[in-house]
């Protein structure tokens, strides 16, 4: 793919950066209300826990008894604790607004920024070209899979949460989970062209902060996995959500620094696209 004509390779470069620096602010702001929603999260179900179960460790002695309709009487049960409580339902709306909202944000930061500068990167400098496409094609389909997850499924489990039809919860429920790992599957491919993409601009500007911000990507991964782990799950996940964070506020100096050395050199631009073979 040809530079855009009537502009130096040079000029491409930095205003891929730019884009990419104005995408990574979105991100970051998404970051802090996803970190938002997962606390509310965990004081919405310490909370019920705590009101409608008690606190009790050891399981009950009295074994379970035969009953076929045992399953769907607890899951009513919940649903009629959920509806009889104003500010539960008052905190799962902010959280899922919270949700959205982080969502969405993504969306802009990758889809309208983000991603293209990556790609203006890509057409000066065949290096980044892997990373473009693995950003493209993980953080575009993979966001917006989990968006339609999210809306769908949140709206069918709001309408039958209300008609109390068991088996349309739970259909929900499954639907809603298996929306939103597909998209979390392309988001982690994504996230693999984003540790690529990092690690060339370190190599390319010779920039400390991009490697820690590479790091710190990678360890963001391995914690994800971690964070599925029983008991432990839910502190990892808040400590992972900090170093995603922390990752991308490197990255975002980083870049300020690659537009500022970029142009205060106008004698040394963008090496030229190898012609086609």
């Amino acid at each position: 793919m040809s530079v855009i004509q009537g502009r130096s390779q040079r000029e491409v470069f930095i205003e891929g950066l730019r884009l990419m620096r104005s995408g990574t602010l979105f991100i970051i702001i998404a970051s802090i209300l996803s970190f938002i929603a997962g606390v509310l999260l965990l004081f919405a179900l310490s909370w019920f826990i705590l009101k409608y179960t008690g606190i009790s460790i050891a399981p009950p002695i009295e074994i379970m008894p035969v009953a076929a309709n045992r399953p769907s009487r607890i899951l009513e049960d919940f649903l009629e604790k959920i509806l009889s409580s104003p500010r539960l339902l008052m905190m799962g709306l902010i959280i899922v607004i919270f949700l959205l909202a982080s969502v969405i944000l993504n969306l802009i930061g990758f889809w309208s920024r983000f991603i293209p500068g990556v790609r203006r990167l890509g057409r000066v400098n065949l290096e980044f070209s892997t990373a473009s496409t693995l950003i493209g094609v993980g953080y575009f389909w993979g966001y917006l899979i989990i968006l339609v997850s999210l809306i769908t499924g949140i709206s069918a489990l709001a309408y039958t949460i209300s008609t109390r039809n068991l088996f349309g919860v739970v259909a929900s429920a499954m639907g809603l989970l298996a929306g939103v790992l597909i998209g979390g599957l392309l988001v982690f491919i994504g996230s693999i062209g984003l540790i690529i993409l990092v690690y060339r601009l370190h190599e390319h500007e010779k920039n400390p902060l991009y490697l820690a911000s590479a790091v710190l990507f990678i360890v963001y991964i391995i914690a994800s996995f971690i964070s599925m782990t029983p008991y432990i799950g839910s502190f990892i996940s808040i400590i992972d959500s900090a170093l995603l964070f922390i990752a991308w506020i490197l990255l975002y100096i980083a870049l300020g620094e690659s537009i500022s050395r970029a142009g205060a050199t106008p004698s040394q631009p963008t090496p030229p696209i190898p012609p086609p073979l």
